[in-house]
């Protein structure tokens, strides 16, 4: 019965420790979300006002309604409408400048959701569809961390490593330096 309890006891700790881990990774990854949606909202980093980056032939102002009410839904916390909200843009405006946001916002909208596999394909569609991007280099860095929160540790060190050497100086690849850094320290 001791020895039962023992090991009980030791199961308790590894759930809990388990539990502080994913906690800890939770709060990251809101904290990092938080911190890019404020980044768009003071204009920096391409994000929600690039249509206006993009000169002359720029976004309509229907696809920026459409764009703005599922960007104003990822802002608010609410994901699966933000979800939905992309997906449709991302069907009726496939060739709008505005349409490497959408499905990178998609991709962190999936992974807050915890669904990682869409995430990844969301991410890996951005460099797909439109690898100059100004959105390329962080979804990289977004589908190494996703490959590396679906247990692809080989796959996510791999495409962190890609980031660096394809996008060096920018914040994505400092991002995946630091990542690397703290993978290689466990």
């Amino acid at each position: 019965l001791q020895a039962e309890v023992r090991d009980l006891r030791g199961q308790i700790d590894d759930l809990q420790n388990s539990n502080r881990e994913l906690k800890k990774k939770q709060h990251d990854l809101y904290a990092d979300l938080d911190k890019r949606v404020g980044a768009l909202e003071h204009g920096n980093s391409g994000g929600g006002g690039s249509a206006s980056d993009e000169g002359g032939g720029g976004a309509s102002s229907t696809e920026q309604s459409i764009y703005g009410q599922a960007f104003d839904a990822l802002k608010a916390g609410n994901y699966t409408v933000a979800i939905s909200g992309f997906q449709d843009f991302l069907n009726q405006y496939p060739s709008s400048p505005l349409a490497p946001n959408a499905e990178y916002w998609l991709g962190e909208a999936h992974y807050v959701n915890r669904d990682l596999a869409s995430a990844e394909t969301a991410f890996q569609g951005v460099l797909d569809k439109w690898p100059s991007s100004s959105k390329a280099p962080d979804a990289m860095l977004d589908l190494g961390n996703t490959q590396l929160a679906e247990g692809k540790n080989a796959k996510g060190r791999a495409t962190l490593h890609q980031v660096v050497s394809r996008y060096p100086g920018t914040d994505a690849a400092n991002s995946a330096q630091t990542r690397l850094k703290q993978l290689s320290a466990h």
